[in-house]
């Protein structure tokens, strides 16, 4: 019956995540698309620093070494849902949109006193775009001709993973997760001639992702003084995700308000090949002491190494900088409700691997939230905002204002437990 409900989860999550592409961002043109960042609230609401988290019902699959503090004979499920107001501002129009849904579900369970697996379903991220540019250009190098050039896309990818993590000593974890990533990417071009005497041209490119990547983590907790302190540190190298892609180029006139295809100049299907990933490496820092937790990220990946079928995209190496507070009045005061819950706050500076003229496209945004625990079950109702903007009206670019709102619900249940009968 529980197998069954999990796979129920599973199929409802990966339906939702494949319909999800209701925002429409002119950033999610290039690269993979608009990465999907942290998705737990739990997380979230520290500005995404999870590299040097663990808990014992902590899933953090964003640093596999953590599984190994997972509480032993414990069956801990996390699955959430997300919403997101986004404005697009230039410098003539602003465009608003919105988008909710399923964001991810994730399991976690503990096999002995030293060994723990995980395994879940996660966005990766999303292309949404349709914007346009008008040009004058030169026909046999004399006649000069005005054409309006529209660029559309759609899709997203997900990844499911499974990760282990090994338990040197009580301080000392080391974790690796194997993802699938998995989706299509489309990206279309029209050329469209004012002038009724020139055909226009349309082009559709269908990238289809189905491959395997690694990432690999370690934690260490160390007590000094009055303090806990943990120390995190993922990493994984430039990995070959396999890829088809379709190309369709045709040429068509306007009859009215329907396309009538002339002829077609390219038509190629199934063309097999790789895209490369990027190089990642992260540190985490955690210092707690009586009722507040301080969490320090600094990560870093090198998206000038990304290729798609031998195509660079002139992506630029990102940075990105969490820094987290947690504050619990008193976990063990059970009696006062208010001083049990986990209040969170959190900031995040993030620089993409968008590249425009020398100008990168910078994100920021702050977050909070809190963690409601329910004291017969051990559970958590978790919530998190996070309020920011990526780019900037400068330079002739694009800005983007978000506000997201993320709720996480995460349950144990003791699965592995012998009962004994007389």
């Amino acid at each position: 019956m529980k197998v069954n409900f999990v796979l129920f989860l599973f199929l409802l999550v990966f339906c939702d995540l494949q319909s999800q592409n209701n925002l429409t961002s002119p950033y999610s043109r290039f690269g993979l698309g608009n990465l999907s960042n942290v998705v737990h609230p739990e997380f979230s609401s520290l500005g995404g620093a999870a590299i040097s988290m663990n808990g014992l019902l902590t899933i953090n699959n964003y640093n596999p070494a953590s599984y190994s503090f997972i509480k032993q004979q414990r069956f801990i499920m996390s699955v959430g849902v997300n919403s997101k107001y986004l404005s697009i501002a230039n410098n003539n129009n602003v465009n608003n949109s919105f988008d909710a849904g399923l964001s991810n579900l994730n399991f976690a369970f503990s096999l002995n006193e030293k060994w723990a697996a995980s395994f879940g379903i996660l966005p990766y991220s999303q292309v949404s775009y349709s914007f346009s540019q008008s040009d004058s250009s030169y026909i046999d190098g004399q006649t000069i001709q005005e054409v309006n050039y529209l660029y559309s896309g759609s899709g997203g990818l997900s990844r499911f993973y499974l990760g282990s993590s090994f338990l040197l000593d009580k301080s000392l974890s080391f974790g690796v997760n194997v993802s699938y990533l998995f989706g299509q990417l489309n990206n279309n071009k029209k050329v469209d001639f004012l002038n009724d005497d020139f055909l226009n041209v349309k082009s559709q490119e269908s990238l289809n992702i189905g491959g395997l990547y690694y990432d690999f983590g370690a934690q260490f907790n160390r007590k000094i003084d009055n303090y806990n302190v943990k120390l995190g540190v993922v990493l994984s190298n430039s990995n070959s995700v396999n890829a088809t892609l379709n190309k369709l180029s045709e040429r068509y006139y306007l009859d009215f308000d329907t396309e009538v295809i002339i002829d077609t100049t390219e038509n190629s299907q199934l063309n097999k090949g790789v895209i490369t990933m990027p190089n990642n490496i992260g540190f985490g820092l955690n210092i707690k002491s009586n009722n507040l937790s301080l969490f320090l990220d600094f990560s870093q990946k090198d998206w000038s190494q990304f290729s798609s079928f031998g195509l660079s995209d002139s992506l630029s190496s990102s940075e990105k900088i969490s820094v987290g507070l947690e504050y619990i009045p008193d976990y063990r005061e059970i009696n006062t409700y208010s001083k049990i819950i986990r209040y969170r706050f959190g900031y995040q500076y993030n620089s993409t691997y968008l590249d425009f003229n020398n100008h990168n496209i910078i994100e920021q945004k702050l977050c909070f939230g809190v963690g409601l625990p329910f004291l017969k079950t051990g559970s958590f109702l978790n919530l998190s905002m996070e309020i920011g903007k990526r780019g900037t009206l400068d330079y002739n670019l694009i800005e983007e204002k978000f506000v997201n709102i993320l709720v996480g619900f995460k349950f144990n249940d003791v699965w592995f437990l012998k009962r004994k009968y007389d």
